[in-house]
This record gives structure tokens, sequence and C-alpha cells, in this order.
């Protein structure tokens, strides 16, 4: 369904992108791992009301709150 609201109907809305930042931080922190990278992607689209850029600074914080919830630490990137 999000996938239709956001990217494949015809609606006036944009279609959620991922900033230049972003990009880079999710190289930078999971390198080769796509499912993990993957994994915290999905996280955050799931979670998104509307289709604004995804940026770095929301992607951290997503990946913050994934790691408290399993009880772990995060080095911030």
């Amino acid at each position: 369904r999000r996938l239709a609201f956001f990217a494949l109907s015809p609606s006036p809305l944009p279609p959620v992108s991922l900033s230049p930042d972003a990009l880079e931080w999710l190289c930078d922190v999971f390198g080769s791992d796509l499912r993990a990278a993957e994994h915290l992607l999905y996280e955050v689209f799931q979670g998104l009301t509307e289709p604004l850029p995804i940026t770095a600074e929301r992607l951290r914080a997503a990946h913050t709150a994934m790691a408290a919830n399993r009880g772990e630490t995060v080095l911030h990137r």
C-alpha cells in the first residue's frame, strides 16, 4: 500500500527519495552489508507519513532507536 501511495499512484505527491547525505551515511555505516541497510530502509519507509526526502539524520535516529530496542549501543558516524 505504501508503494502505491508514495511511488506508483498518479498523485501530485513527489516520490520518496534519499538525500545525498543519506546515501553517504548508508555507505559509511553499512558498507557492503546490504541486508542491514535494507532492513533499516524498510523500517524508515514504514514510518513515513509524507513523501519527504529521507535524510542522514532520519536514518541515524531510526538506527539508534532500533539498536535501543535490541538493548545495543550505537556509535554515531
